[in-house]
């Protein structure tokens, strides 16, 4: 009796606006080819787009909030800006590190958001106050708008 072929997996890349590529997790490359298979089953697409939430939660240091997920010659997920963006939990600790500049970078309300100013700040995986500052703002992800073309 014949064996089935195993296939390999269709290779996965995070594109950034700027054109750079790095390799996507395999959980993510399987949840992003997951929710193509799912574009016409709600509900499914819906759990797919939360197990990608949780991914890219997880691997959110050095991820840009407006990237692309390309899983060559399968689809191309398109994340809106926003959908994943740090927040702050220690006050304090941000306000120290970022001295006279906090009122410029930080929106305050009842609750402390990032501007767009601090996020590009939080970007530079090189800057020794990005690494500082991203202890204190993990990524809050919403519900984000997900557009899923073929690759």
């Amino acid at each position: 009796m014949n064996k089935p072929v195993e296939l390999a997996p269709p290779a996965g890349w995070i594109v950034t606006p700027d054109g750079n590529k790095t390799e996507a997790s395999r959980p993510l490359v399987n949840a992003c080819v997951r929710l193509w298979y799912a574009r016409g089953d709600a509900e499914q697409a819906k759990a797919t787009m939360e197990s990608i939430k949780r991914y890219l939660k997880d691997g959110f240091e050095g991820l840009d909030p407006s990237c692309a997920i390309v899983v060559d010659g399968v689809c191309r997920v398109t994340l809106k800006r926003g959908a994943v963006k740090p927040v702050i939990s220690n006050v304090q600790a941000v306000h120290d590190l970022l001295g006279p500049r906090f009122k410029d970078l930080v929106e305050t309300k009842t609750t402390y958001r990032v501007t767009d100013k601090l996020i590009d700040i939080l970007s530079n995986g090189d800057d020794d106050l990005a690494r500082s500052l991203r202890q204190h703002t993990p990524a809050e992800i919403g519900d984000p708008t997900i557009a899923i073309v073929a690759a």
